[in-house]
């Protein structure tokens, strides 16, 4: 049983930390309105986001690590807060094209294990920070789609190889990440590539094998030179010698101990991309069932508007409300997350109505993880805890 899995059967609301990107935005376009070299501090590369821009220089995490801090504080010592990774485009697909760009690295690819663990240290140094216990603190890895997020038609046939390389490397190494939150899935074929991704990165997989499989040539490139010399350096990873041979260079078999949540993100009818929610449910379970895969410790909604967000879960049988475990929806009046990139201006409702409405699906649905997504931050979070703590 996972951190996760016993804080809920504790039967406790847990609160869950607030957006990266949208905060950096935020933050760097009031600094840069008062310094324009701040613009040159900070890379952006829109396939990494801000959030996974800022990683990859030591002023970028100056921000990073502010939010967090922000996050961590928002929430009283007693209140049981989930804080989430600044990772949400770290995997394989974005690092490589992004290191094809003239600013950054070509060694790009190579990088991903390290920039998770580094985005796993922002969350840790926050939580030590604030003075936090970690038996109420936990750390979730946050995981995005390798596509196009808000166009579930554009889910690869391979999406689970695509999501293999960040999962393994999560399972494997992320000692410090208590599981694995699969934001924004967009399509039933993409939930089912996160279950058989997680699922493939507990079982064997040889590194020293045909290297035209895209599964291992995507892993190696994201583990870096770690496979190189894990044998002769156990470097930031204790748990390495436990399921990796350097012998067999393979991976070992293991058996999992960490959670996963799959969060969707639906279309402004309140559908995953066109299929009725309760009828793709029912469909992720039936697969996972017959495909003998783990079963996620839950579901949730994020990115949607609390509108959307609420009809979606009017419209799910009782048997799937007790499958959601968790909501942070975006604070946008937008219904269409696919005119998310088209907004120009900060159009968020106003704190108190967003606040209502969380507050309001949390206790009627019985949700014990709740949060905030896009145009949310820590004064959001505040104002969740105080409403729904009483």
């Amino acid at each position: 049983m996972g951190r996760l899995e016993e804080l809920l059967k504790s039967g406790q609301m847990v609160v869950l930390s607030g957006p990266y990107g949208t905060e950096v935005t935020r933050r760097l376009a009031e600094d840069i309105s008062r310094n324009q070299q701040k613009l040159a501090d900070v890379p952006f590369n829109r396939l990494l986001g801000p959030d996974g821009s800022a990683l990859l220089t030591d002023e970028g995490k100056v921000y990073l690590h502010s939010i967090a801090n922000d996050y961590a504080n928002s929430a009283p010592p007693e209140q049981p807060l989930i804080m989430m990774t600044p990772s949400f485009r770290l995997g394989h697909k974005f690092l490589y094209a992004a290191s094809t760009s003239k600013v950054f690295d070509s060694s790009l690819p190579t990088r991903g294990l390290q920039l998770c663990q580094d985005a796993t240290e922002i969350c840790l140094d926050a939580i030590k920070s604030a003075g936090r216990d970690y038996k109420t603190t936990l750390v979730a890895i946050s995981i995005g789609p390798p596509f196009e997020c808000y166009a579930g038609e554009k889910t690869p046939r391979d999406v689970d190889a695509l999501y293999l390389p960040q999962v393994l490397a999560i399972v494997r190494f992320g000692s410090m990440v208590d599981y694995l939150l699969f934001e924004t899935v967009p399509s039933l074929r993409a939930a089912k590539g996160v279950a058989r991704a997680f699922k493939q990165s507990h079982e064997e997989i040889d590194t020293n094998g045909n290297t035209e499989n895209l599964h291992r040539i995507e892993t190696i490139a994201y583990l870096g030179d770690i496979l190189s010399d894990i044998s002769r350096n156990r470097r930031r990873f204790d748990d390495v010698p436990h399921n990796y041979n350097p012998k067999k260079k393979a991976f070992l078999p293991i058996i999992p101990a960490k959670d996963y949540v799959i969060s969707f993100c639906l279309e402004e009818d309140a559908t995953l991309n066109g299929v009725e929610l309760n009828k793709a449910i029912n469909e992720l379970y039936q697969s996972i069932e017959k495909e003998k895969l783990y079963k996620p410790l839950g579901l949730g909604i994020n990115c949607n508007s609390v509108e959307v967000t609420l009809e979606a879960l009017s419209s799910l049988s009782p048997e799937n409300v007790q499958r959601l475990v968790s909501i942070h929806p975006n604070a946008s009046p937008e219904r269409n997350p696919r005119k998310y990139g088209l907004m120009t201006e900060n159009r968020a409702i106003p704190l108190g109505l967003y606040v209502s409405a969380v507050d309001d699906m949390v206790k009627r649905f019985d949700l014990r993880i709740y949060g905030g997504c896009c145009a949310t931050d820590h004064k959001t979070m505040k104002g969740l805890i105080e409403s729904i703590g009483k």
